[in-house]
Formats: structure tokens, C-alpha cells, sequence
């Protein structure tokens, strides 16, 4: 899966994951102060690659299993 990252939307990592937005809200919130170094924004729509990498880390979110 992270051999092929391309930027995605919030909805399509909550479709990934399997969890809703507020779900995805919520659990992204302790990361927030990292996400926001690389530049997100919480009106932001689509996550850009590093951001989607770093959600995929092992000891952040991890890879969604598909």
C-alpha cells in the first residue's frame, strides 16, 4: 500500500480505514501537531502525500488493511 501513495481525501482514508469522519477526527487529533509541520490544515480536503505517509506509519494510524 505505502509503494503506491498518491494524495487522498479524508473521505477516501476514512473509506480505507473503514470509520466515519468524526471516528477520523478523532483519532488523528494527537497527531495533529505534527500534521500541521507539514503544512494541514483542518479545512484542508485532500491530504498530500508525506501527510498520507505519515498517517500510514506503524506508530501513527498504520497501514489500512484493504
Amino acid at each position: 500500500m505505502t509503494d503506491h501513495l498518491k494524495p487522498l481525501s479524508k473521505q477516501e482514508l476514512c473509506e480505507l480505514y473503514g470509520i466515519a469522519r468524526p471516528t477520523f477526527r478523532k483519532w488523528i487529533k494527537p497527531f495533529l501537531p505534527r500534521l500541521q509541520e507539514m503544512g494541514y490544515t483542518p479545512s484542508q480536503k485532500i491530504l498530500t502525500i508525506s501527510q498520507v505517509k505519515y498517517l500510514f506509519s506503524d506508530d501513527v494510524l498504520g497501514t489500512p488493511n484493504t
